[in-house]
């Protein structure tokens, strides 16, 4: 009986944390409306010219194949043997679900694992390790690329206190990460009482760390995968800015060049991630609208958080291939590779 009133209280918990975020989502669209940083008329302009919409969604295909292919490569590193084909398959359908999943966020991340699990059982740890790497290469070479645009553009960066912290912050991570992971991995190596340590006080932590010795083990013996691999993540963010890009061009706001795209962009996406609304809804705008304003260092009344939410509609439709990838696709389980 006690089991049954949690399980209907994590139910409750649950849905109204959805219907919270929802909320606030829609909050943030009308006081985006309200302020003019949303504008419908400008939405349909860039409808005007089918060819626009069309081709930035193929764009955005191209990059989410980019983002599978980024994935393929740790799971080759790891030797996880799930093809190239399946891992497209798999990113597609997470992509899928973390858009339209109530909720978001993790959504498709979670089926990633569980699809991953059953292709190949018995390399559950490592495929499931892939992903958290995936995710986690991915949002460095987000902050990585904000740093090196930060850099071409030191000279309005330096001159406004706001993209001057932005840009700091950058730095920082992007800088600070590689060596805190070394720094990490070092001591673990030197120390090995500290994992044995750490095991006796949960086997599953020992596990784990194991697991990410391994990886990092692997990850080293493949530098130039890995080295492909930023170089594929960072050429999908390229590919999402230059969408971005053409919906601004197509709504005819031209105050703002490509290079300053290029440092927008990024910390939008950041910030997209944060999980206060359903997908970022909301979020990314206004932080896409008020980026732009430090970026032309005025107040104007151009409508920037509608070039954000042309390209989350358009981004929206060319996930649905994810959809159809979800209802074909086949569960084989993949056994390990003779050695």
């Amino acid at each position: 009986m006690n089991d049954a009133r949690m399980q209907v209280s994590k139910f409750h918990r649950r849905w109204f944390w959805i219907g919270l975020k929802f909320a606030i989502a829609v909050i943030l669209f009308y006081l985006l409306a309200s302020q003019g940083k949303l504008d419908l008329r400008a939405f349909l302009q860039v409808f005007q010219y089918p060819f626009i919409p069309v081709l930035i969604i193929g764009i955005n295909f191209f990059a989410a194949t980019l983002t599978a292919w980024r994935w393929y490569l740790l799971l080759v590193c790891q030797k996880v043997p799930i093809s190239f084909f399946r891992a497209v398959q798999i990113t597609y359908i997470g992509i899928f679900f973390n858009i339209f999943l109530p909720g978001g966020g993790l959504g498709g991340d979670a089926l990633r694992m569980a699809y991953v699990v059953r292709a190949s059982p018995f390399c559950r740890g490592a495929g499931i390790l892939s992903i958290f790497t995936d995710r986690v290469v991915g949002l460095y070479s987000l902050f990585l690329f904000c740093f090196v645009s930060a850099l071409f553009n030191i000279t309005w960066v330096l001159n406004n206190a706001s993209l001057f912290f932005l840009a700091l912050a950058a730095a920082l991570i992007s800088l600070g990460t590689p060596l805190a992971l070394m720094g990490i991995y070092w001591v673990l190596l030197r120390y090995p009482g500290l994992i044995h340590g750490l095991a006796k006080r949960s086997s599953w932590l020992g596990r784990g760390i194991h697991a990410l010795l391994e990886a990092i083990h692997a990850y080293r013996q493949s530098g130039w995968r890995m080295l492909l691999l930023m170089l594929v993540s960072m050429a999908g963010q390229v590919l999402g800015i230059v969408g971005i890009t053409l919906v601004g061009w197509s709504m005819g706001v031209h105050i703002l060049s490509f290079q300053e795209y290029a440092f927008v962009t990024p910390w939008t996406w950041i910030a997209n991630i944060l999980p206060l609304t359903p997908g970022g809804m909301g979020v990314g705008e206004a932080a896409f609208d008020q980026i732009c304003q430090w970026v032309t260092k005025s107040e104007s009344d151009i409508a920037y958080g509608t070039i954000f939410f042309v390209w989350r509609v358009l981004y929206m439709i060319g996930s649905l291939p994810g959809l159809v990838a979800y209802l074909f696709y086949r569960n084989d389980i993949i056994a390990l590779p003779k050695s």
